[in-house]
């Protein structure tokens, strides 16, 4: 039996700390960034910029189990966070089906901003999400969702 295969786009702090322990598990990892040079070792490199339209040249062949999707924003304003959490997913989501894959599951991992905490202070489950923060009005008005939605479907 083949090792279950994963994208992860946006392989930065977050994605580079999953891309080694499912490394460890035995699992194909692939980490889409930028700056390609700073993926962990031994994962499958996937240059790109979510900004553009256009399918990366080294975007993985063959089927894709899970995308995880687990970008940062590279500007903390209004316009950054829409173009990493908005159209970044849109261009992505698009790639796929350009490359005729259907994973089985796509993660939307969220900016911890979309809490509106300030100066450092920590967020717990208890705290409810706030659309008066710049993150929150991008990561969670509807639009990512449903640009999700067609995949529940498969």
């Amino acid at each position: 039996m083949a090792s279950p295969s994963v994208l992860l786009v946006g392989c930065g702090d977050v994605g580079g700390r999953l891309a080694q322990l499912l490394q460890g598990a035995g699992w194909s990892v692939h980490g889409l960034r930028r700056d390609i040079a700073r993926l962990p070792v031994g994962v499958l490199p996937v240059q790109a910029d979510l900004a553009s339209p256009l399918i990366p040249s080294a975007w993985p062949q063959g089927p894709l189990d899970y995308v995880v999707y687990c970008v940062a924003a590279s500007q903390h304003d209004e316009a950054g966070y829409r173009q990493a959490y908005v159209e970044g997913l849109r261009h992505t989501l698009s790639w796929l089906e350009q490359a005729g894959q259907q994973p089985r599951r796509v993660v939307f991992v969220s900016s911890s901003g979309v809490y509106g905490q300030v100066a450092g202070s920590g967020s717990t489950s208890t705290h409810w999400p706030s659309l008066r923060a710049i993150p929150g009005r991008s990561c969670l008005r509807p639009k990512p969702l449903r640009m999700l939605a067609p995949l529940r479907r498969r």
